[in-house]
């Protein structure tokens, strides 16, 4: 869930609970201020009447609604004494309209020269039942507007003042390290925004200087090392040739081994600190077929070697856009792998299509440890020498250009699926 509609959905829910508390306060304030007006009328219009009565005993007779807004009727003492004013909701049947229309009701109770009377006072209600009912649908709207204008202002300004973070992301995704020196000038007001362009300029920076010392660092072990690495092998093999002692030979056939196995260790761990550091940046058009083809030229004496078939199955042309140095890497150490890691007699089998390039190799009759199989070092149970970086380099470069690389074991076969 994005920032805005993070903030905007607990600012909407909190916007509607007090929106709606004020609603429902405002709504029956009015109706109460309404009744308490209706109420004071009909006690002013009770005391008239009272007093009228007390002059005139006419009043007295008024019996029902028919003869004017009020009706009187006798009572006794005890009655009189225990009834107290009274206001009720009613309605009455109008004349003009042919309906029932709502009234406001007092009941009260008086005497004229000690003799008890029950008065009912009626007022009508219609223009402040209208009145009521204007001012619910107006709150009702009010609430609306007010709610919409609230939550799209909200929105529109939240727009405008997380600009600046917004913009730093967007430029972050696009930063490529030992390549772009910072996000660049930001017009930035908020000083929390500021000290937050400030801390990336500095993290980026800092990560420049690190990525450039590590970069140097992997160029000079590539030359400081190889380059020994080399000497010792050449001095190793000139000195095997003016020894005749067997157990010398052996020895020095060893070391010789050693040092090999160290210099490939060397060249496939330079390759991997490479990739992760995002060394390789030019990308082309490459020819995944054409490109096997080699491959399958170059490892033929290493698979008839290991007594294994070579197979390649072209179901449509592959091309991908990427490194070409990754490109080889990527599948040499894929068919160096099945075909080490394979039995005598067995089988390697390349499946070319579009979008994928599957290696499918016989070997050992179980599956391999998944958790583990592209990580560094891991050579399972066939340990053949190998440096056990050929996976990890596979799986680093899948990671670097976006591809997926899988594993599975099915029918007694060994299957890595590459998918670009």
């Amino acid at each position: 869930m994005s920032l805005l509609r993070y903030t905007l959905r607990y600012l909407s829910i909190s916007l509607i609970v007090v929106l709606t508390i004020w609603a429902a306060i405002f709504y029956f304030s009015m109706l109460d201020e309404v009744y308490d007006s209706l109420d004071d009328g009909l006690e002013n219009y009770k005391l008239l009447i009272i007093d009228r009565a007390q002059r005139d005993p006419a009043v007295l007779h008024h019996t029902s609604f028919q003869e004017g807004n009020y009706y009187v009727e006798p009572i006794s003492k005890e009655s009189a004494l225990a009834t107290k004013d009274f206001y009720r909701d009613s309605t009455i049947y109008t004349i003009n309209e042919k309906d029932f229309e709502p009234v406001r009701v007092l009941t009260t109770t008086f005497d004229v020269d000690d003799h008890y009377y029950k008065l009912t006072v009626m007022s009508s209600m219609v223009e402040e039942d209208d009145l009521i009912e204007d001012l619910f649908f107006a709150i009702v709207w009010l609430y609306v507007l007010l709610l919409l204008v609230i939550i799209l202002t909200h929105q529109y300004m939240l727009k405008i003042v997380w600009s600046p973070f917004f913009k730093m992301i967007d430029r972050l995704k696009a930063f490529r390290l030992g390549h772009d020196d910072g996000i660049g000038e930001m017009n930035v007001r908020v000083r929390e925004f500021k000290q937050l362009k400030q801390s990336v300029d500095m993290l980026i920076s800092s990560s420049n200087e690190a990525y450039h010392q590590q970069k140097v660092f992997i160029e000079n072990a590539a030359h400081e090392l190889q380059t020994p690495l080399a000497i010792g092998i050449n001095k190793l093999e000139l000195l095997a040739e003016r020894i005749e002692d067997e157990d010398v030979l052996m020895t020095i056939g060893q070391v010789n081994e050693e040092l090999l196995r160290l210099k490939r260790l060397n060249r496939s761990l330079l390759h991997l600190s490479k990739i992760e550091n995002s060394q390789f940046d030019e990308v082309e058009d490459v020819n995944i077929n054409e490109l096997l083809k080699e491959h399958l030229d170059d490892f033929t004496a290493l698979a008839e070697f290991n007594e294994v078939e070579l197979r390649m199955i072209e179901h449509e042309e592959c091309v991908v856009r990427m490194n070409l140095d990754l490109a080889k890497m990527l599948t040499t150490n894929l068919l160096k792998n099945a075909i080490i890691h394979n039995v005598k007699g067995g089988v390697v089998e390349v499946i070319i299509d579009r979008y994928s390039l599957q290696f499918i190799n016989t070997g050992v009759g179980e599956s391999l440890d998944v958790s583990r199989l592209f990580k560094r070092f891991y050579k399972g149970d066939n340990n053949v020498g190998n440096t056990g970086l050929g996976l990890s380099i596979v799986k680093a470069i899948a990671a670097y250009c976006k591809f997926e690389i899988g594993y599975r074991f099915l029918n007694n076969t060994h299957q890595f699926t590459l998918r670009f």
